[in-house]
Order: C-alpha cells, then structure tokens, then sequence
C-alpha cells in the first residue's frame, strides 16, 4: 500500500484552516461586544448615588435597534431577610450624545429578583457598528452594611454576571462628598463569576475625595464590583434602611401571618359548626352501642355516609343470621346467600331491612359480588345513594346530629374555601412576582399531574388494575421529579417555607383536614361517639383472659364484633383473638381470613360504577349520598445585564 507523503498531507489541510480561520474572523466582525463600560458613582451626603453609565456597544454587522439594561430594583442581605428596594428613579438616556427613547418595564429574575428593564432605542431605526450610550439614573439607598459592626460600605455592580456580552475595559470612578476622604475609606474591587473574592482590577486614588478602578478583559458573565468602607453613621441614612425595617419584613412574610389568620378563621368556622367532640378519657367497651346498626355506627364514626362501611354492613347481617358468605374463583368473587330467617321489623334497623330487601336480594336469594359487573355496579349505587339519603335523614331527625353533615361540609367550604381563594390569590401574584410566571406556571401545574397521577393509582389499588396503577405511579413519579429539578435548580432559587408556597400547603391541609372531621353531635350523639370509641379501643388490646371472660357471657362476641373489625380497620387485630380463643370461624362466612382481610375492597370494586373513583360528584361538594461572582456576596446594588434588541 502506498502512503501519501507528508507535504501532501499538509496541502490537503490547508482549505479547511483556511476555513476556520474565515470563520473565526467573520464571527469577530459580526458578534456584538462592549468596548468601554465606564461608571461613574457620585455618593451624595444623605447617602443617596447618582449613577452614571457610559457604554460604548459595538452591534458589529448586525443591524439593532438599541440596548437594554437590567438593573436590580431590590437587594436581600440574608436567606431571611426582606427583599429591600433600593430606590431607582430618574432615568436619562443618550446616544452619541443626543437623546434616545427610553422605555421602562419590571420584570423579575430568579437570580436577581425584581429588575427594572430599560430599553434605549427607537423601534423605528436600526443600528450597526459603534454606538456610545450613557444612561443616568438614581439609587435613593446606596448604603450597605458589612461583616464589621461598627463599617458601612458603598457596593456597586458595576458589571453585573447576567451580561452574556463580553466588555474589553471597564472602569468607575467614585465621587465622594466632604465628609469622606481617603483618609477614613478603605477600596476594594471583585472581579469573575457570582461569589468570587478575586480581583484582576487597578485601583488608585485620584485625589482625597475621587478614586478610580480599571478593569481589564470581562468575559461573559463575569462581574465588576467597587466597595468603598468606611465608618458608621458617616452618612446621613445609613445601612438600616437595608436591613429591613419592621414593615419590610411584615410585608415580605405577609404569608406567614396569613396562615396564622386562615388557621385561625378555620378554627372559629369549625367551632361554630362543630367537629367530634375530644375524645378524653375512653375506657374500652366490651361490646358496641345497643340499637345500632353498623352503617349507623360508620355515620357517627366519620359523619360520612360511604361505601367504605357497606362491606362491613354485610358482615353485620351474616352476624345476624339473614345470610352466607361463600367465595369462588380464588377468592375473586363472593356468593351471597340469604337464608330463610324473616325480617325482623324489632332486630333490624330500618338501613339494614333496605339493604337486605333492596339493595342486595331483591332479584333473587343470592347475589354475586363481582368486582367486574358493571350493570351490577350502577344498580347498587343508585340504591346506595337513597341509603345515604336515608341516613343523613336519621341522624338528624333522631338527635344525633345537630345538622345534616352535608349541610355542614357546604357552609365550611363556603367559608374557609372563600378565604382560601382569596389567599390562594395573593399566594399566586406573589409568587409570580419573585420567581416568574415562566418558574410559577410549571411549579403550579406539576402539583395537579402529581395529583391526577395519585388518584388514577389509588383507583387502580382498588379496582386491582395493575394498568391504572403502573400509569399512575409513573405520572406521580415524572411530576415529583419536576418539582425536585425546580427546587434544587439555583437558577429558580425557589424555597418552600420562604415563599406563599408555605401558605398554600397549609391551606390546602387544613381544608381536607377540616372537611374531613366537621358536623356537630347533640349530646346524646356525643355519648355514642365516645362509647364506639371505646369499643374499638377494646378491640385494640385484645387479651386472651378478657376475651375468655366475656365469651362465657356472650357466645357470639366474636362473630358480633368481626364487622367492627372491618369497620375499623382491625380485622388483623380480631383474627388475632379467635386464635388466642381457639374459635373457629363463623358458619356463615365460608372463607379464609385472606379472604376476610380483602373483603371491604371486594365489596367496594363491586359497588363502583366503571366511571367513579368511589366518590360521587355530589359527595365531593359535601352534599352525596354514599361516597369513597464578581458580584459580592454580601450583596450589593446595580449589576444585572446588558445586551441589544
């Protein structure tokens, strides 16, 4: 094989240096820098500046039609300190030394907080080449505090780390007035990335009153910063302007004081429409209220009608003797059976004759709890819905209640959601407002996906569609992961207990918490409450020697109380109890404990129309039925960016 020489090898490389080298030199004619960044800061005795900004901006061959400048409208000294405007007024523009159109907008920046965008240029016209701009203006509170008690300090951005157009030579010159002299102010000058202590920049005092600093190469987003020290109270305002005043903070955190107020308007709403009664002291209850059925029982237990309580309601009659229980297919599907025991209009409530009579055996004497039998599942809900109805009604016209729970979830939604909206308001302006819609409107829209995810997860839990499970899981976990990325990006700077983000978590939690547990008991009612509190406290400390106790005065106290198990949640804790007894199961219930654990969840699958998550739309208005660098890091005025439109 033959190898081309070494000069062949060279002139072929040629054309393509030669083509990078075009490139690198048509990209220098046409790319945009700033040539002269020069500042000049006059600090006047009531420690008020006067700024002004001489930038020589070369478009190169692009065609313009003027620059902007950022500026920041406030500064923060702290992780808890207020955001303190600094006082930004009198704006003047020029442009090789004629006026130029000047226009003003805020905006705010993650890093920087809020800016004030200045626009020189006239939309009419385009620019290229070089153009001197001088921009003038006034900071009101020009005066920073330092790490030592008894200095303060001038701090100014000259250049600040937004900029992405590089500066050849930038320079300030300070002005001080008759009460500051080189005698009693100390320099120094900052130079590169956001944070850096570092300075590549000449300092010199020009005579005792007018110092100058020069800096040489700024790439993009490096900064310039000045600080001239000197002693407390020299000028007239001060640092303390700038560390807040009480008002500052009052206004800043005004969230904080919000929550205190919406948690207690909450409180009152719920003491003048009433929750369940503190519990006290309980003593445990061998045995439930008399006279009560279970879907009673479940009312008063949450002051929720749901069908949460009908798997343990079934239980209850096969208790009774009025029916079987039989499993098939694997425990997948429930038989049941009503047995030839009439109705007894002294034993049974007027809830469980319905329950008997109409929801479940009023076709025939067996009924197949089969959690994919949609025809079956909107029948039983119609007639669930007429169950609740039935005892909302009772709980108020026997004495219970003071008030229909729904009745009373409406007018607390009313209130505390009016409130809510109000605050939720403000929350969202104020956020807008320190971290941009762009951070504000993707923060406010991941919550609700996470949301949506977590309810089609928990409605594949329960129907057991691994499918609704898997999708839901999957969107919780992608939203979750786009709200860690906002919170650990420095850029959004975005912080959770130092935002109206607190306030809305703690009314959003108060809500469903207070939705959750109002509705007032009569007196009576509170007696039955704290008797079923104790009842299930009992079944809670399941001993063998009281259970022996008690089995020898009532046979059937086990089989009586496996409804309240499932009821409350404890079948576990009961299935417990017939071990230490040695009972076996109930006759009626032909299945195994597995079975028996899994039971409420068959039940309440079965009774969910294929387009409900268990929860009926009404409910969820509380009115249902049945229902489931260079910049410095102590902080500092100016900075922000610069750049062409």
């Amino acid at each position: 094989m033959r190898y081309p020489s070494q000069e062949a090898t060279q002139s072929s490389g040629l054309p393509g240096r030669l083509f990078l080298l075009l490139l690198l030199a048509v990209t220098l004619l046409t790319a945009e820098r700033i040539d002269e960044y020069n500042t000049t800061i006059i600090v006047h005795p009531d420690g008020s500046l006067r700024i002004r900004e001489q930038i020589l901006y070369d478009f190169g061959e692009t065609s313009r039609h003027g620059i902007f400048r950022e500026i920041p409208l406030t500064v923060k000294l702290g992780p808890f300190r207020p955001e303190v405007p600094i006082g930004l007024t009198g704006f003047r523009a020029l442009c090789d030394g004629q006026p130029v159109p000047l226009e003003r907008s805020e905006r705010h920046r993650p890093e920087n907080g809020r800016m004030v965008r200045v626009r020189l240029g006239d939309p009419r016209d385009t620019l290229s080449g070089r153009h001197r701009y001088t921009l003038d203006y006034t900071v009101t509170h020009g005066i920073f505090p330092t790490r030592t008690p008894d200095r303060e300090a001038i701090r100014w951005n000259a250049v600040g780390s937004g900029s992405s157009i590089p500066v050849r030579r930038a320079a300030v010159e300070l002005i001080l007035p008759s009460s500051l002299n080189r005698s009693t102010v100390h320099l120094h000058a900052y130079t590169g990335r956001y944070g850096s202590r570092d300075t590549r920049a000449e300092v010199r005092w020009i005579d005792s009153r007018r110092a100058r600093f020069v800096c040489g190469e700024l790439t993009p987003h490096e900064a310039f910063t000045v600080e001239a020290e000197f002693p407390a109270g020299a000028l007239g305002e001060g640092a303390d302007r700038l560390r807040g005043s009480w008002l500052d903070y009052l206004l800043y955190y005004w969230y904080l004081w919000a929550a205190l107020g919406y948690l207690i308007w909450v409180r009152y709403t719920l003491s003048h429409l009433g929750t369940r009664p503190a519990a006290g002291s309980i003593s445990p209850r061998y045995r439930p209220p008399e006279g009560f059925s279970l879907l009673r029982s479940g009312l008063l237990i949450d002051r929720f009608a749901d069908r949460e309580d009908l798997g343990a309601a079934i239980l209850e009659l096969g208790a009774l003797g009025y029916l079987e229980i039989r499993y098939e297919n694997e425990g997948k599907i429930a038989l049941l059976h009503r047995t030839d025991k009439p109705l007894s209009e002294t034993e049974l409530t007027e809830d469980q004759r319905y329950l008997l009579k109409e929801v479940l055996f009023a076709e025939s004497v067996r009924y197949r709890l089969d959690p994919d039998d949609p025809e079956h599942a909107l029948r039983i809900d119609r007639h669930l819905r007429e169950l609740g109805e039935r005892l909302y009604r009772w709980s108020v016209e026997e004495g219970w209640l003071s008030r229909d729970p729904r009745e009373s979830r409406r007018h607390f939604l009313l209130r505390a959601g009016g409130a809510a909206v109000l605050l939720g308001g403000l929350a969202f302006y104020d956020l807008s407002r320190r971290y941009g819609m762009e951070v504000v409107i993707p923060l406010l829209m991941t919550v609700p996906l996470a949301f949506v995810g977590g309810s089609f997860a928990l409605m594949g839990w329960r129907r057991r569609t691994w499918s609704w499970v898997i999708f839901g899981g999957v969107w919780v976990l992608f939203s979750l992961l786009g709200l860690a990325i906002l919170f650990t990006d420095p850029e959004s700077d975005i912080s959770f207990f130092g935002s109206p983000l607190f306030l809305l978590a703690i009314m959003g939690i108060t809500l469903w918490v207070g939705w959750r547990r109002v509705g007032r008991f009569t007196p009576k009612g509170a007696v039955v409450y704290r008797q079923l509190l104790g009842y299930r406290l009992f079944m809670e400390r399941v001993e063998r020697d009281r259970l022996l106790r008690l089995l020898t005065e009532e046979p059937d106290a086990l089989e009586r109380g496996l409804a309240y198990a499932l009821l409350f949640g404890l079948v576990d804790r009961w299935m417990k109890a017939y071990e230490l007894t040695e009972q076996p199961l109930p006759a009626w219930y032909r299945g195994d404990t597995a079975d028996l654990t899994h039971f409420r969840s068959l039940v309440r699958r079965h009774s969910t129309p294929p387009d409900s998550d268990g929860s009926s739309s009404d409910d969820s208005e509380g009115s249902g039925g049945f229902s489931g660098g260079g910049s410095y890091a102590g902080g500092g005025g100016g900075g922000g960016s610069v750049g062409s439109w």
